[in-house]
């Protein structure tokens, strides 16, 4: 397995996530109720402000432990993180298996870890892609799940909107997907943490992409991370992953809401920038 088989933080395939959407038209009763359940977060925390958690190298270099008391949003493995039980995201968001090339023997691990770290603490958001493995296999169900499905181009969301009771927009990163559950809640400030998004001028000098040792993820460990990249490919992901976080700043404007990227470092340019501390600075 390399980095384009699962790449958990940053980039997935939207071909991928697109042809699984044609197939999601087709949405059973059971998994069309699933999404029903979504409508308790309708505008959950209007006027409130959240922080999404990425897992760029840059969280490493950060204390999140300001957050304890804050309404946070952790991306995929960001389980991981050694404060995790200190910060205690609110909600967790993973981007699925479905739309991955990752082993059965790697997901049926990583499930049970990850439920039971985030059992108490987290509600946790899935791709209803691996809705069926997580039902067949009895997985998570001491935490209470709820799932989003991919079903809608970028190019419908002025005309669509966002709405988790029903299909969200194909997006080139987890952190797309958390934007749009965000917006639906209704915050009126979001912040982005470890959003680096500069795997591009790290992986290929073996930089860390990632506040964790890939020794600690069920997933990274042992995987060559450049098997199989190319520069072209990633720069490519990279204007597409860009130009998802360019449609939902000019949804959340449109709508009072503002974005920030309160990341050190890193190479997103898409929204202003704001330092972390400040937001703690009576």
């Amino acid at each position: 397995m390399s980095l384009r088989d699962f790449i958990p933080p940053v980039i997935f395939k939207v071909r991928s996530a697109l042809i699984n959407a044609v197939k999601g038209n087709g949405l059973n009763t059971e998994e069309k109720a699933l999404l029903e359940r979504n409508s308790v977060f309708k505008n959950k925390h209007t006027g409130k402000r959240c922080f999404i958690l990425g897992t760029g190298s840059s969280v490493g270099k950060m204390d999140l432990t300001v957050l304890a008391n804050e309404i946070t949003i952790g991306m995929n493995e960001f389980h991981l993180h050694p404060d995790f039980a200190k910060i205690r995201p609110s909600y967790m968001v993973f981007s699925g298996f479905g739309i991955h090339n990752v082993p059965l023997e790697k997901q049926l691990s990583w499930y049970p870890s990850y439920g039971q770290t985030i059992k108490g603490i987290s509600t946790p958001f899935i791709n209803i892609v691996d809705y069926p493995l997580i039902r067949s296999k009895d997985f998570l169900t001491e935490n209470d799940v709820h799932y989003f499905h991919v079903g809608h181009s970028f190019s419908e969301l002025p005309k669509k909107g966002i709405d988790l009771t029903k299909s969200i927009f194909a997006s080139q990163s987890v952190g797309a997907l958390s934007i749009q559950i965000a917006l639906y809640m209704g915050f009126s400030e979001i912040y982005l943490v470890g959003f680096d998004h500069d795997w591009l001028l790290r992986m290929f000098d073996h930089q860390p992409t990632h506040f964790y040792k890939h020794d600690n993820s069920i997933l990274y460990k042992n995987v060559n991370e450049v098997s199989g990249i190319s520069v072209s490919y990633e720069a490519g992901s990279l204007v597409t992953l860009f130009g998802n976080y360019s449609s939902l700043k000019e949804h959340a404007d449109k709508g009072g809401t503002h974005i920030f990227n309160a990341t050190v470092g890193g190479m997103l340019d898409v929204f202003p920038r704001v330092s972390f501390e400040s937001l703690f600075q009576s």
